[in-house]
Formats: C-alpha cells, sequence, structure tokens
C-alpha cells in the first residue's frame, strides 16, 4: 500500500465519531490541495477490517441554507 494511501488513511481514522469530511477537505489535511480524486480511490481501495471508517467520508457535503 503507497504511503500516500496510509497517510489518508491516518487522517480518516481522526474523523470523530458522528462526524463526516469530504474527499477535499482529506486531501487538503494530507497536502495534496486538488488531491481529491487520489482520497476517493484510496478510500475505493481500502480493505475491509483495517479500522478506516469509511462510511464518515464523502464525495461532497451538501451545502445547508441558512435561516
Amino acid at each position: 500500500m503507497s504511503s500516500t494511501f496510509e497517510r489518508i488513511y491516518d487522517i480518516v481514522r481522526q474523523i470523530p465519531r458522528g462526524k463526516v469530511a469530504t474527499y477535499g477537505q482529506i486531501a487538503r489535511m494530507a497536502g495534496m490541495p486538488l488531491g481529491s480524486r487520489v482520497v476517493g480511490y484510496a478510500m475505493a481501495s481500502c480493505p475491509d477490517g483495517n479500522g478506516v471508517p469509511s462510511r464518515m467520508v464523502r464525495l461532497y457535503a451538501p451545502q445547508f441554507p441558512v435561516e
């Protein structure tokens, strides 16, 4: 597994329970501001049972209107 993927998985493991992050947010945290597609590849190839909570990662976050 590549060190880039491992760095991404380490970041994803730090997402608190009940919170989510987008591919873009994770890419920026990994030092790859234009690397959201790499995050997507990493999450798609993430083996089951390795402790990476992939359910907390989303392609995008919908914008809710402020009232």
